[in-house]
């Protein structure tokens, strides 16, 4: 298959399960999808790459970071605006909670060797995770929280 970054989309199987679809090609493991793109496992592709695996392990509930600052901006804007003491309504939880990771260090999403590294943010909770899923040879993934300095 020709490098075109339009034939990568992500999908469902029939049974539900999250899947990337590579031209006509549906691929439910990172082992199909590296073996359908080759060329997608490249650092020129590190963030559609984290996009599509990220997509196959966690489904929707994590969001690629794939812009560093505008993710720090966000993060800020969101724990600024929260009350310290604030309950969240409906049990829901609050940024403010878990306190502030080091904004400084979350990349872009890049590759190291056969690694791919890159940040993510948990839907629910806000919550940033340092993230690595080996692609050569394919491997589990590792979703790690980031630390974080209490509030003061």
């Amino acid at each position: 298959m020709t490098e075109d970054p339009d034939d990568i989309t992500v999908a469902y199987a029939e049974d539900g399960s999250p899947a990337v679809l590579v031209d006509e090609d549906l691929c439910t493991s990172a082992a199909a999808l590296a073996a359908a793109a080759p060329w997608l496992m490249t650092p020129a592709h590190a963030t559609l790459a984290a996009q599509a695996l990220n997509h196959l392990e966690k489904d929707q509930s994590f969001i690629v970071i794939d812009d560093p600052a505008d993710f720090a901006e966000w993060f800020r804007a969101t724990h600024a605006d929260e009350a310290a003491d604030a309950v969240a309504p409906d049990g829901a939880f609050g940024l403010r909670q878990f306190g502030m990771p080091d904004l400084g260090s979350i990349t872009a999403p890049r590759f190291e060797g056969g690694t791919l590294h890159f940040h993510a943010f948990n839907r629910e909770i806000g919550a940033a995770y340092v993230v690595t899923i080996p692609v050569n040879p394919p491997g589990p993934s590792s979703y790690v929280p980031m630390a974080m300095e209490a509030d003061g």
